[in-house]
């Protein structure tokens, strides 16, 4: 059984072949090649295969693993991760600096609090 692009295909080749036998001077030629150029636009479709289903996981380590990829292939998660990121560079940031600023008031205590011998 043949499809109908197949079809097509035997059809167009067949009026190739015919054409080719004309006189390229000729009005028949012209006809024959505006005739080709009108009927290869009239290709019918290709049909669409099917999409193969993706296996169900069995065991639950498959499981585990697809659960885990559906978690990581999400967007929500990418842009938690990145506000997490930018969170923890603020935090970094703000301790350094709080903790700068401890250490240098102990040193200034502790300075101003040697007594001058």
């Amino acid at each position: 059984m043949s499809t109908t692009y197949e079809t097509f295909d035997v059809k167009l080749k067949d009026l190739i072949e015919e054409a080719a036998n004309f006189n390229l001077d000729s009005e028949d030629a012209t006809t024959a090649m505006k005739n080709l150029e009108i009927f290869s636009k009239c290709r019918p479709p290709m049909p669409i295969a099917e999409p193969t289903p993706e296996p169900e996981p069995e065991t639950v380590w498959e499981k585990v693993q697809c659960y885990a990829s559906n978690v990581w292939n999400n967007e929500t998660t990418r842009v938690t991760i990145k506000a997490v990121g930018a969170l923890a560079g603020v935090v970094i940031v703000a301790y350094s600096t709080i903790h700068r600023d401890h250490v240098l008031e102990r040193q200034a205590l502790a300075q101003a609090n040697q007594r001058i011998s």
